[in-house]
């Protein structure tokens, strides 16, 4: 499957499994490993954490959100969030 179907498809799925009352937030695409953990960081200066749902309470109030994979979010010096350990 090429990037950009990954991309319709992924975003069709987070669509559709969002609630009335979840914040629907602009993604920055990444390219990624398609055999990797695909994770969401928020795009803040002090940020140093990456989460596995963008729904995660710990980027709540984020404007926009990066989707990478936790491989490369870790060598960037990112820590998965400790509400989701």
């Amino acid at each position: 499957m090429n990037k950009s179907k990954l991309c319709i498809v992924f975003l069709a799925v987070l669509v559709a499994s969002c609630g009335s009352k979840q914040k629907k937030l602009p993604l920055e695409w990444e390219l990624s490993d398609n055999h990797k953990r695909e994770v969401f960081i928020c795009v803040r200066n002090k940020s140093k954490t990456y989460h596995l749902t963008p729904h995660c309470k710990a980027i709540d109030n984020c404007e926009k959100i990066m989707l990478s994979t936790d491989e490369r979010a870790e060598s960037n010096g990112y820590e998965l969030c400790g509400f989701e350990k």
